[in-house]
């Protein structure tokens, strides 16, 4: 019986595993087996729950088909989940925050941001900048207690050193951090203007379009660490002396 019961739980667990190891065909295989299992016994909760994650991973399954489901459910998430389809499809700043005030009122941070995130890329897609960039700050904003938490439908971008310059990583770093384009110009001896493009590069790199999906690092590591040495060597004793 507890096996039964634990299931559907590690069914849904399993799929952003098999996503990150094997694939997204290998997920999509799984999630197959887990929607027939959940039809077969009229399972409409686990089912929601399935293609709401799916969603969120950003797999095939359209916004409708979660709304249709949720609609077939009882309880405040099917209620939030119901609305998607609508809201997600046409976004307005006053229907996505009613979204996100409802997710944010059950404890819901995560799914409140991340739909806050997809409706922002949405209105990017039509065009609709000024709106894309609000709710953006709504996503941004309330998925500060996160902290490191990242998904696909949350949109942040990790700072890989691997796939950066040792500019692009220092100005990526210091941004995430909350610093100004002039701070950061005066701690690596840059102008506002580099210091800028380092970062519209590294954005293109990390697959994200501003700083504030910039997600911290854990740890405060030295920004270029030997390399701000090396070049404190190479300034004049002038440029060496006022700093």
């Amino acid at each position: 019986m507890a096996g039964q019961i634990m299931r559907p739980f590690a069914d849904r667990a399993l799929l952003p595993v098999l996503l990150e190891l094997e694939g997204q065909q290998a997920a999509e295989d799984h999630l197959a087996h887990c929607l027939a299992h959940a039809e077969k016994f009229g399972r409409r909760l686990s089912r929601l729950r399935l293609l709401h994650d799916v969603w969120r991973l950003g797999l095939s399954v359209e916004v409708d088909e979660l709304s249709e489901a949720a609609a077939l459910v009882q309880g405040p998430l099917a209620q939030a989940l119901a609305q998607y389809a609508s809201v997600i499809e046409a976004p307005s700043q006053s229907a996505v925050e009613g979204l996100v005030s409802a997710h944010v009122a059950s404890q819901r941070l995560l799914y409140a941001a991340e739909v806050a995130h997809r409706a922002s890329v949405v209105a990017r897609d039509l065009g609709q900048r000024t709106l894309a960039s609000r709710l953006l700050a709504l996503a941004t904003e309330t998925a500060v207690p996160l902290e490191q938490v990242n998904t696909p439908s949350l949109g942040r971008g990790r700072i890989i050193r691997s796939l950066l310059t040792e500019r692009e990583h220092a100005t990526c770093v210091l941004a995430a951090r909350g610093a100004s384009n002039q701070e950061i110009a005066e701690e690596l001896f840059l102008s506002p203007r580099t210091v800028e493009g380092h970062l519209q590069r590294s954005y293109t790199k990390l697959g994200i379009a501003t700083r504030r999906q910039l997600l911290p690092s854990s740890v405060r590591e030295p920004v270029l660490e030997e390399n701000l040495e090396e070049l404190s060597e190479a300034l004049p004793v002038s440029r060496q002396s006022a700093t």
